[in-house]
């Protein structure tokens, strides 16, 4: 579902990258979205949820200077020191929220719901992120 079905989309929509892992372009920040595979999958059914990051260059850039253990950039689906991070069900149906493709199942829907609500939501608060800690002249 995700090569055939989101990918495209979600570069239509300015994303970069493939698989589970996508960036906004910023100078100042990354803008992540992760797609986050449920540990409870199985072959009948795969569970998926959104993580969406923003992170300040510099600051991820201060901090690894003291925390070794930093990679060189960070993931929307692990949190780091400096981190904001919201769940996308959280930021648009007010709840944790885990999608569920089966196999020899339509995925349009699915698909069509996550794509939707990243671009009306999602994309947005990345944004919010990025503008909100910028300094002020």
């Amino acid at each position: 579902m995700v090569s055939t079905e989101l990918a495209s989309e979600l570069r239509r929509l300015g994303f970069r990258g493939s698989g589970v892992r996508y960036e906004l372009p910023s100078a100042t920040h990354w803008l992540l979205m992760g797609l986050q595979r449920s540990t409870s999958s199985t072959a009948d059914e795969v569970r998926f949820t959104v993580n969406l990051s923003a992170v300040d260059r510099q600051a991820w850039a201060t901090k690894r200077e003291t925390e070794k253990w930093m990679g060189m950039r960070p993931s929307a689906n692990v949190l780091g020191p400096v981190t904001t991070s919201k769940r996308l069900g959280k930021l648009v149906w007010g709840a944790d929220t885990w999608f569920a493709v089966r196999p020899h199942s339509s995925t349009k829907e699915v698909a069509s719901k996550v794509r939707d609500a990243i671009r009306d939501e999602g994309i947005p608060w990345l944004r919010a992120q990025e503008s909100s800690s910028r300094p002020r002249p």
